[in-house]
């Protein structure tokens, strides 16, 4: 009856005095040292990087959100973790293979594909129920590719249009363009935008923020792009290519 309103994570003595029905004064009985906690098995902190200590693109923490869908082109990642409650039984972390670690972990090596990470924390407090977070890391180590670039080499071209095909999406892509001709002239950079960035193929046809090019001047067109998971792909490139006004 009556019951204090105790602070999570604060240690408390317990003292207890008592006097009889005659008068008499009883030793005081005391416990020491009692951690009082709020009963949790969710984390406070979870970091996860790449082989860099780079943070994994697009992860943030919540302790509420107990899966994660992670993209990462590093064959290893470091894990590490704080519990909210030092009243822990255990945590185990176990990785695709059915390995289990405890902290601290060695680096995680991952296998191209979907490989999923549990990290299980089980109380020490018996009334209380383990929380598993779960990671799904995904390992993109494959190049993407650019190819059939158009128009074919050492060809008239009187338009800006390019086709190409992709062999994933991409991140972020460029187009430039360079005059050949006059060794002095800047290269004009088209940055892919939408539709541009997705695999397949692409008919010949306009960019969005096509260049300007200039009649009877020879252009070198180049290539690049970068995948979800951060691959850069070779430079394609077509040369020899005469813009004429018809």
């Amino acid at each position: 009856t009556n019951a204090p309103t105790l602070i999570h994570g604060k240690t408390y003595t317990i003292e207890m005095n008592g006097t009889d029905l005659a008068g008499n004064n009883a030793a005081t009985a005391s416990v020491t040292g009692l951690k009082y906690e709020v009963p949790s098995t969710k984390l406070t902190s979870l970091n996860i990087t790449d082989s860099s200590n780079v943070t994994l693109s697009g992860f943030t923490f919540d302790p509420d959100t107990l899966t994660y869908n992670l993209l990462t082109k590093s064959s290893t990642v470091n894990i590490s973790y704080e519990e909210a409650s030092d009243n822990i039984d255990s945590t185990i972390v176990t990785d695709g293979s059915n390995n289990t670690y405890t902290s601290p972990l060695p680096p995680l090596t991952l296998t191209t594909g979907v490989n999923a990470v549990s990290i299980t924390i089980n109380s020490g407090f018996a009334e209380t129920s383990a929380t598993t977070y779960t990671l799904n890391i995904s390992l993109d180590d494959v190049l993407p590719i650019i190819s059939n670039l158009q128009p074919v080499q050492d060809s008239f071209i009187s338009n800006a249009n390019i086709g190409y095909e992709l062999s994933e999406n991409l991140a972020s892509g460029t187009v430039t363009f360079r005059n050949t001709t006059d060794s002095d002239s800047t290269p004009q950079e088209v940055v892919l935008t939408g539709d541009d960035l997705s695999s397949g193929v692409r008919s010949l046809g306009a960019l969005t923020n096509a260049p300007t090019l200039i009649h009877g001047k020879t252009y070198t067109i180049e290539m690049n792009g970068t995948d979800l998971a951060g691959n850069n792909a070779a430079t394609a490139s077509v040369t020899g290519l005469k813009y004429e006004v018809p």
